[in-house]
């Protein structure tokens, strides 16, 4: 059986790539993330951020609006998804909330991304 293929939107892409220079940019560079399917339905695939060797956290149920175009949007569960695997597969919290050290999560999208 052929692999299935998941298209990755470039507004997907393009978030992943922020997210990627918050990492660099915060000390954590070493963590490299790519977007991987992580199973689903062929017409809705669940996809998340993995590690480059392909581990990755989907308990939250945060998963990546891979077909989205609002930026906000996608960049939230871009966002989510690499907070969740580094914390879970690594034991890395990030982002570190200054005040009290502890991971910045958000179960939901904030309000008022439409405008």
């Amino acid at each position: 059986m052929p692999a299935v293929t998941t298209e990755i939107s470039s507004t997907a892409r393009q978030a992943l790539s922020i997210v990627q220079a918050d990492l660099d940019a915060s000390g954590l560079g070493q963590y490299k993330m790519q977007l991987v399917r992580a199973g689903g339905t062929d017409t809705e695939p669940s996809v998340v951020a993995a590690l480059t060797d392909g581990r990755f956290w989907g308990g939250s149920h945060i998963t990546v609006e891979h077909r989205a175009t609002d930026i906000r949007a996608v960049l939230w569960t871009v966002a989510g998804s690499v907070q969740d695997t580094l914390g879970e597969v690594e034991r890395v919290i990030w982002p570190r909330c200054t005040e009290h050290q502890d991971r910045i999560a958000s179960r939901r999208p904030p309000t008022g991304l439409d405008g």
